[in-house]
């Protein structure tokens, strides 16, 4: 009776792997049977490589990896059900984010519903199950147990960060940089070694180390991205070269070149390679370019009835001054204004300074919305205006302001109308809780929205200094008429 030769053997033995048979003890069963039918073949008179074909045909493709399953199912009650389990919400996740997905862009209501669904699914059931089915398919593999669980928290982590950004929850940030911390130096090394160590001299050691590096650009150009550091665009190219024009080439040549058909196996590592790469590079560069777009135009229309303002309030006090006996309160009133909004533009360009890399964004002491690169950047802003009080100090000058416009008129209209423009009161988030004004008007804020914001206060400012000059106008009318009735009188 013919025996094979050790190199044939090693030979049959990475062609079953190769088909995703990883149970071991299953493995060495597949490989001892398909041996001695080759061997029974060859005792024919054929050479190995037409006896091996034979026995490959005979056994069918992707036999091998149903033998596996059906050998688990048997032996692993819970394998069938987490099976089954991981299939359905495969299936479910992923539908429910798309739905949400169309609702959330038509402006359907349950869009937000259904995307937290979508994503709960993905994070606490698919992946769970999944890396369930994968360690019960290589059940002695131990050495991957710390890859396959790294992977599974972190992925988990960096989800609910993308969940939290589209859903404008906080901590979409902290949760977001955690999952590719944890990504790039857990995950990747654990996964980079174990393949290594799965290398029985096929030469694919450099590929692999090559696919760590590519990997680790590419991670940390999206956490610079994220972080508003400076390089982010260099540090996602590298990464980007390494690994569609470098990589993947090489992963490909290595484990397909002797493949004599396209499989599904090649297929899903080419899309999902590039679905990844395009999925967090647009949300690393473009998420929300023309959401963001929207503040810039906002602000121009802001700046034009913020002039509006200032000339007819200018106007006015001018009025006042030439025919009023008030006309020192008017001028007083509107230096006040002038002094305030002043501070709130020195403000303005602090942030910018402080924020944007961009010095083109500020010409002539004026700011450039258009030429705002970081326009969702908030630890910066939030950090001065916050941490550093500024918010506060705002807060402080606007009481002031108020306060001084109440005391130079007596009128109880005025005061209800400064109550509206100029409300800096503690906001009621729950039937027990309030926060200060400074917090809930700038926390968890993107940079462009937050200088909106105090274009607006500006706005209202104005406003209110134009009720202040009304009311002494008014007034003026009033005593007016008074004196010309009390002359009439005394005739």
């Amino acid at each position: 009776m013919y025996r094979l030769k050790p190199g044939d053997i090693e030979l049959i033995r990475l062609d079953i792997s190769r088909q995703r048979v990883t149970y071991s003890h299953l493995l060495d069963d597949l490989v001892d049977h398909v041996c001695c039918d080759v061997e029974a073949e060859m005792d024919e008179g054929l050479p190995f490589t037409q006896a091996y074909e034979n026995v490959r045909s005979r056994i069918g493709l992707n036999r091998f990896k149903k033998i596996q399953e059906e050998t688990l199912m048997l032996i692993d009650k819970n394998y069938k059900s987490m099976k089954t389990f991981m299939k359905i919400f495969g299936v479910l996740a992923p539908s429910l984010m798309a739905v949400a997905a169309l609702f959330k862009i038509q402006h359907w209501p349950g869009g937000g519903i259904m995307m937290s669904l979508g994503f709960f699914f993905l994070c606490f059931f698919f992946l769970p199950s999944a890396v369930y089915v994968l360690n019960a398919e290589n059940k002695t593999d131990k050495k991957h147990l710390f890859m396959k669980l790294s992977g599974l928290i972190s992925s988990v982590i960096f989800l609910l960060g993308i969940l939290f950004k589209l859903m404008h929850w906080p901590g979409a940030g902290i949760a977001l940089v955690t999952g590719l911390i944890m990504l790039g130096t857990l995950f990747l090394p654990s996964l980079i070694i174990a393949k290594i160590s799965d290398d029985r001299g096929e030469g694919r050691r450099a590929v692999y180390l090559l696919g760590l590096f590519a990997g680790l650009f590419y991670l940390a150009g999206f956490l610079f991205k994220i972080m508003h550091w400076p390089g982010a665009g260099l540090v996602i190219l590298i990464g980007l070269i390494l690994f569609a024009m470098i990589f993947m080439p090489l992963y490909v040549s290595a484990h397909y070149k002797n493949e004599s058909y396209v499989s599904g196996h090649f297929i899903f590592i080419i899309v999902g390679s590039m679905m990844a790469v395009l999925f967090l590079s647009f949300m690393a560069l473009t998420v929300t370019k023309d959401v963001l777009s929207e503040f810039t135009a906002v602000e121009e229309q802001m700046d034009d009835v913020l002039i509006d303002l200032e000339d007819k309030n200018n106007a006015f006090v001018l009025e006042t001054i030439n025919t009023s006996a008030r006309g020192e309160v008017a001028a007083a009133a509107h230096q006040k204004t002038d002094e305030i909004e002043s501070w709130i533009n020195d403000l303005k360009r602090e942030l910018v300074i402080a924020t944007e890399p961009n010095e083109e964004a500020i010409s002539g002491g004026a700011i450039d919305f258009s030429r705002i690169i970081r326009k969702d950047a908030n630890n910066i802003p939030t950090d001065i205006l916050i941490v550093q009080g500024k918010a506060s100090q705002l807060a402080g000058k606007i009481r002031e302001y108020k306060e001084y416009l109440l005391s130079e008129s007596a009128d109880a209209d005025l005061a209800s109308k400064l109550d509206l423009l100029l409300d800096i009161s503690k906001v009621k988030v729950a039937d027990d809780e309030e926060i200060p004004w400074e917090n809930a008007t700038f926390e968890h804020r993107t940079f462009v929205s937050i200088l909106n914001t105090l274009t607006t206060i500006q706005i209202e400012i104005r406003l209110a200094e134009k009720e202040f000059l009304k009311s002494i106008s008014e007034k003026r009318d009033v005593r007016g008429q008074q004196i010309i009735a009390e002359e009439t009188s005394l005739k």
